[in-house]
């Protein structure tokens, strides 16, 4: 979804300004380059709401409110779990990672 909704464009142009000119068709590439990150960028940066909403991707979440849905989520998870040792203990590794990713990433900011 990052690259879908913009993350694109400053390595292409990086690489264009600094494309040799040795055939003297440096300014043709900078000149492609750029209509094809901007063809892109409002291509696909004008259509990302309508992916968000199509592949149901929640925005404008509260980071305090999403992390007690996720704890509670994995609370739910491992009272199922019941006995299992070996999904509890998946349980509990996955329910670490996907804490700390939460905190550390901004995808659940609008």
């Amino acid at each position: 979804m990052l690259f879908y909704s913009g993350l694109r464009g400053a390595i292409a142009y990086c690489c264009a300004v600094n494309f040799p000119n040795t055939n003297g068709n440096r300014d043709n590439v900078i000149a492609i380059t750029m209509v094809v990150v901007l063809v892109s960028v409002f291509i696909l940066g004008g259509t990302t709401d309508a992916a968000l909403n199509t592949l149901k991707i929640k925005t404008g979440v509260d980071e305090k409110t999403y992390i007690e849905e996720m704890e509670h989520q994995e609370k739910m998870s491992m009272a199922f779990a019941g006995g299992d040792k070996e999904r509890k203990k998946k349980l509990t590794f996955d329910r670490k990672v996907s804490r700390s990713e939460a905190k550390r990433s901004n995808w659940f900011r609008a």
